[in-house]
């Protein structure tokens, strides 16, 4: 049973762009490949997770040519939009991957921080480095964005 309600899922398809934004903060994904993409609101959306706060987008990446061209099989890009305190982002991206990992089985998992300030030696704390190693378990990386925009195409 997923853990993801229809009503959630606020666009799907294999459209050329999907765009998530909120409070200024905006991440793009072009899809030259005309994969077929579903942009899904997590935070006040999905079930809490006893308490913890949520990313607040994903986008599920889900045709599968992994067959042709193995680096571009299934993938799902979990998306934090926020202002300077780019820890919190950490958390709530790590938080959201671990109650979601299990819908996503056999998918390339990527984390996404589109903020406003940068926070320096971010990449070296504790928070950051435990998910890089979650999503380097899924084949997966972190990037962020301190100029309130993020634009990656598949």
């Amino acid at each position: 049973m997923s853990k993801i309600p229809e009503s959630c899922v606020l666009q799907s398809g294999n459209m050329g762009m999907f765009v998530a934004s909120e409070k200024g903060k905006k991440y793009e994904l072009i899809n030259e490949s005309k994969f077929h993409i579903r942009k899904i609101r997590v935070d006040n959306c999905l079930p809490n997770l006893h308490g913890s706060k949520q990313c607040d987008f994903l986008f599920s990446i889900d045709h599968d040519i992994s067959k042709q061209l193995p680096f571009l099989g299934k993938q799902v890009i979990f998306i934090e939009l926020k202002g300077g305190d780019l820890k919190s982002a950490v958390r709530q991206l790590y938080t959201t991957i671990l109650h979601l990992r299990e819908e996503f089985d056999g998918y390339r998992i990527n984390a996404r921080i589109v903020g406003s300030r940068d926070v320096p030696d971010l990449k070296n704390t504790s928070d950051y480095l435990k998910l890089a190693r979650l999503v380097k378990q899924f084949s997966g990386n972190v990037d962020r964005s301190t100029n309130k925009f993020y634009s990656e195409t598949v």
